[in-house]
């Protein structure tokens, strides 16, 4: 999670806007991808006893883009 306005890391748990790393083999360039979505992770033990990190449902944009129909 970054803040959107000056692309700062959050700490887990606030929101932010959710960036994507790509890490796929050695000696390949690592390309951050914002999203725009608006979210926040969750590093909370599950009820089954899985540990995995989660992302919170989207709760909104950084951007303007509205879609109606389905298209943009």
């Amino acid at each position: 999670m970054i803040r959107s306005r000056d692309g700062e890391p959050l700490p887990d748990g606030k929101r932010g806007e959710l960036v994507l790393t790509t890490l796929t083999r050695e000696r390949m360039p690592m390309l951050r991808f914002g999203t725009k979505n608006i979210t926040s992770i969750i590093k909370e033990k599950c009820p089954c006893g899985k540990t995995f990190t989660k992302i919170e449902r989207i709760r909104g944009r950084t951007d303007d883009i509205l879609k109606v129909r389905g298209k943009r």
